[in-house]
């Protein structure tokens, strides 16, 4: 069976973008999800990227924390 394809809509919103979202940010009150959780938790995770990748992605958009602040 092939495996369901993510819908393709041409671009991925900037997570500033989905952030200021007013239902995102709903769903993230009602969570108790602040902001710099999120940010804390890209970065996070594009860090280990790059670990486990071995290479560095300077040259791509990237989550760090200063770009947000």
């Amino acid at each position: 069976m092939a495996k369901p394809r993510k819908p393709d809509y041409g671009f991925e919103p900037e997570l500033d973008d989905v952030l200021d979202d007013p239902v995102v940010q709903a769903v993230m009150d009602r969570d108790g999800v602040g902001r710099d959780d999120i940010l804390d938790l890209a970065a996070s995770a594009r860090e280990r990227f790059e670990e486990a990748d071995g290479s560095d992605t300077d040259d791509s958009p990237g989550y760090e924390r200063e770009e947000w602040e």
